[in-house]
């Protein structure tokens, strides 16, 4: 129930719109609140209601083709299409769809996402090249000859091919893909010409080697004039090697299952429905697939015995697993077998399942059956007896023996008939010091002894009984001599055992306590000293609520209670999580490991306590990361929307013609152009928090003026510092040694530490940049009149997600100052920041000169903005 709840909450609260729809005929069985709230259809419009005017589909070919596609494939990934809302606006929709059973019927998954207003954006932008040097993705522009007239950064860091070796070529110069099949060429072209747009996924041979790519093509067009095509592509290769190894994980798993020799078999752990079972149960059963699939176990009858059934999904549900039960199963035919049954509880397509291994063991149950009672025949025997058995004259003269006497002595029962026991046995010509019970025989009672006999090389346990006539005279005696080597060796091993029993409970490192029934404490080891405070000799024979807090005692005493009751007549062992008291008064959190047992007709509780502290205080630190992340989640969506809202918002005032002063629109497509750079900053950030994770972030150094990396991010502030009233001054040496360093890395500082002081600065502050040469390394200073920042938010300052409250939350998602130390420290410098709360603060970072710089150039240019 709770799996079919949180797929509903995750079905009804999508941000796509799914539809689950009839495969035959169209018609709509399902859909979430999205898609109702994107097409503006009320619910009773459109659910079990056969669909008019193509269903929303525009062009009714692409329906087909989208059919098509599913049919050949199975599954369609992020087709664009078009469709009419009620409204009857038309909008532009990425489509995934696939085939699924609902209701017992051949249905069709979709998803879709309105990309409308993002075709509209791409279509505005198309020519900005900042935005496009901002994403990630190879974006090539050919003309109507497929001359490339367009390159950028991507694509060289994809094909490894620069910009003016690539641009004034022929596509099928720089570009190689490779056909997966004679004619794929044509089709892309085919849809290209006919839709104005295609999308594949190919394998390109690049100088990385062989990549695949995820590529779409689209015509540029102004009016009816074309004038080119637009290429984008992705690197996609790792999902396909994870598709593949899927793909192969999959046909293993399956391979194994239908070929096991042991009948397996997965059903639904809520109805009990068989959802698959192998070729080794339809063998043995007797059934055909088709009568077994979809039905429950209970309405075939398989399980001959209900009751066994309830038993195991009891065991189930409060194991998790069971594991090698003997139940009993009618096949078709009506026979019964017993077989052998495991199983635990596995998630299959979001549906918790049993997957069930069983082995047949009728025929073994029937041998040993057969053993069995052929055992207890011969156990009435005189030979199945296992001791060693002899009767005697009251001589000690062998009368009779048996086969396990014969054998130890090596001789047959008849050459031992008349021979002395002692000296067959013991190899002696008398008896006496041997049966020390002689005496008591003779008093005509029963006498046992132990000894170790060196010709057999075995300890023997010997029982002596008297024999007499009806006179009460003794006649004889009948010994019964028992093998207990073995026993003797255990109780050594046992005394062995104890000693290091001893030894691990006074040098465990856990804390080590028994309590008897009356909760009193019975041991009390070094480690339960070291816990607790108190000594060995403080706590024997005192109560173990003791070291329970007093909040705690009356729930400790009905818990050892309880598990003592519960536990009269057999183990039990749990695991708790609680709180014990210090003999100083603190508390320390505890793992306790609770035991108990009956010894010699009492209960004994043995605890294993180990103090939790150090991971108490890393869940807590756990938990606290983890509102961080979601805080940053929540942080980032907010950073996104608001440059994508305004660039929308002035770019469909300046598409409309209602800014029609020049001044106004030049200051428009300012801002413009202004929040796609943050917007391309964001998402490099996002995108260098995804590299640092799984350690591909890396730094390109290589020999720069210093200048190169600092003037350009200095000038793209003036205007926005002029907007807020805020002051932009320098103080930078004319002359600059060269340094080896990543560029477009140490730029991301730049504009990050120049970015945050302007955030937090007021109108009518100011902000300076300071460079300054030192003997052996750089020093750079952005320093401001702003805000601040605390003492304690300053500690915090470069941690991943971090942002300071109250007044300090300007926005930010807590990703600039952490992404800036790692440059800085990748380089070998060292970023740090000094601030008083309401004074403003300074942010310093150094980097190393070295051998392969340090010349001084630029000694006449001037400063920007002096």
């Amino acid at each position: 129930r709770e799996s079919e709840e949180k797929f509903s909450k995750a079905f009804r609260s999508s941000p796509e719109a799914i539809v689950i729809a009839r495969l035959i005929d169209g018609t709509i069985m399902e859909a979430n609140d999205s898609f109702f709230q994107t097409t503006g259809y009320a619910r009773e419009e459109i659910i079990n209601v056969k669909p008019v005017n193509n269903g929303g589909w525009i062009n009714p070919e692409d329906r087909i083709k989208m059919l098509n596609t599913l049919k050949e494939k199975g599954v369609v990934r992020n087709e664009e299409y078009y469709f009419r809302n009620k409204s009857g606006e038309k909008r532009t929709k990425l489509f995934s769809a696939e085939l699924i059973n609902f209701g017992s019927e051949p249905c069709l998954l979709s998803i879709t996402t309105d990309i409308t207003e993002r075709k509209k954006m791409e279509e505005a932008l198309r020519f900005s090249d900042t935005a496009l040097k901002s994403i990630r993705e190879s974006i090539i522009a050919v003309d109507n000859d497929n001359v490339i007239t367009y390159w950028n950064n991507y694509s060289e860091e994809l094909f490894g091919i620069k910009a003016n070796e690539a641009i004034g070529k022929h596509l099928k110069e720089v570009t190689k893909p490779l056909e997966e099949y004679p004619g794929q060429r044509t089709e892309r072209i085919q849809r290209l010409k006919a839709n104005g747009y295609s999308h594949n996924e190919l394998i390109y041979t690049t100088s990385q080697g062989n990549l695949w790519l995820d590529t779409s093509v689209q015509i540029m067009r102004e009016g009816e004039k074309q004038y080119g095509y637009v290429l984008t592509a992705s690197d996609i290769t790792e999902r396909k090697k994870t598709e593949a190894a899927l793909r192969e994980s999959e046909e293993k798993f399956s391979k194994a299952f239908h070929s096991s020799p042991q009948v397996i078999v997965i059903s639904s752990l809520n109805n009990g429905v068989m959802l698959e079972v192998n070729e080794t149960f339809l063998r043995l059963t007797g059934y055909a697939p088709e009568e077994v699939i979809g039905n429950k176990s209970s309405e075939l009858g398989i399980w001959a015995k209900p009751e066994e059934r309830i038993r195991m999904l009891a065991i189930l549900r409060e194991k998790g697993a069971v594991r090698n039960e003997e139940y009993t199963f009618r096949m078709k035919s009506g026979e019964l077998r017993t077989w052998l049954f495991s199983g635990e509880i596995a998630t299959i397509n979001n549906e918790p399942c049993i997957l069930s291994v069983t082995t047949d063991i009728t025929e073994r149950k029937k041998a040993e059956e057969a053993i069995r009672v052929a055992a207890e025949e011969w156990q009435t025997t005189f030979d199945s007896i296992n001791d060693l058995v002899s009767v005697q004259d009251k001589d000690f003269g062998l009368v009779r023996v048996n086969k396990a006497y014969s054998n130890a002595v090596g001789m047959k029962p008849e050459e031992l008939y008349g021979k002395k026991c002692y000296e067959v046995l013991h190899k002696t010509n008398h008896c006496i010091e041997h049966c020390p019970h002689f005496q008591t025989v003779q008093t005509k009672k029963t006498a046992s002894h132990e000894m170790f006999e060196p010709n057999l090389g075995v300890y023997l346990d010997i029982v002596t009984s008297p024999i007499f006539d009806q006179a009460g005279n003794l006649t004889g005696t009948v010994h019964i001599a028992k093998d207990i080597t073995e026993r003797k060796r255990a109780e050594q091993a046992l005394r062995e055992s104890e000693e290091k029993y001893r030894e691990l409970i006074s040098t465990s490192l856990d804390g080590i306590i028994a309590i008897d029934p009356q909760n009193r404490v019975m041991v009390w080891n070094q480690g339960a000293e070291n816990l607790f405070g108190y000594s060995e000799k403080e706590m024997l024979g005192n109560s173990i609520l003791k070291i329970i807090p007093e909040r705690d005692r009356a729930k400790v005493i009905i818990r050892l209670d309880n598990l003592n009751k519960a536990n009269a007549d057999k183990q039990s062992n749990t695991v708790k999580e609680g709180t014990g008291l210090n003999k100083n008064g603190s508390e320390v959190p505890v793992e306790i490991s609770l035991s108990s047992r009956e010894l010699e007709n009492t209960c004994i509780t043995t605890a294993i306590v180990r103090d939790i502290t150090v991971r108490k205080e890393a869940e807590k630190k756990l938990k606290e990361i983890e509102k961080m992340k979601s805080e940053f989640l929540s942080n980032v969506s907010h950073e996104l929307r608001t440059p994508l809202q305004s660039i929308g918002g002035f770019t469909k005032l300046l598409m409309n013609g209602q800014v029609p002063d020049p001044a106004d629109q030049q200051e428009f497509l300012q801002i413009i152009d202004r929040e796609a750079l943050h917007l391309g900053n964001l998402i490099n950030s996002l995108l260098d928090m995804s590299r640092l994770e799984d350690g591909r972030f890396k730094i390109n150094p290589r020999l720069l003026p210093v200048r190169d990396f600092l003037i350009d991010p200095i000038k793209s502030f003036y205007s926005l510092a002029r907007d807020k009233d805020i002051t932009l001054t320098e103080d930078i040496p004319a002359q600059l040694p060269e340094m080896e360093v990543d560029g477009d890395r140490m730029r991301q500082v730049i504009i990050n530490l120049i970015g945050n002081a302007v955030k937090f600065s007021d109108p009518g502050g100011s902000i300076n940049i300071k460079v300054e040469k030192q003997q052996d390394q750089l020093l750079f200073q952005i320093s401001d009149h702003g805000i601040g920042v605390s003492d304690e938010a300053r500690k915090h300052l470069f941690e991943r997600f971090y942002r300071a409250e109250g007044e300090m939350v300007r926005g930010g998602t807590g990703l600039g100052l952490f992404i800036s130390k790692q440059i800085v420290d990748a380089h070998g410098g060292r970023i740090w920041a000094e601030s008083k709360l309401g004074q403003g603060s300074t942010f310093s970072f150094t980097l190393p000169l070295n051998s392969k710089g340090g010349n001084e150039h630029d000694s006449g240019k001037e400063n920007p903005g002096n």
